[in-house]
């Protein structure tokens, strides 16, 4: 639930919505990681990559 969270929140984050509460990259991250689970394959690692490279 928690990988499935951080998409919603940085789909919020793009769309600029008043309801991902200023939230930034690095809490998009953070979810993630807690949530990736099995990842066969590398789809969620290639969102880890793809939300990283835009924050920088």
């Amino acid at each position: 639930m928690n990988f499935a969270a951080s998409i919603a929140l940085f789909g919020m984050q793009l769309r600029h919505s008043k309801f991902h509460n200023n939230s930034n990259k690095k809490d998009v991250v953070a979810l993630a990681r807690l949530g990736i689970g099995e990842d066969k394959d590398g789809y969620r690692s290639e969102f880890l990559r793809l939300v990283e490279t835009v924050s920088q």
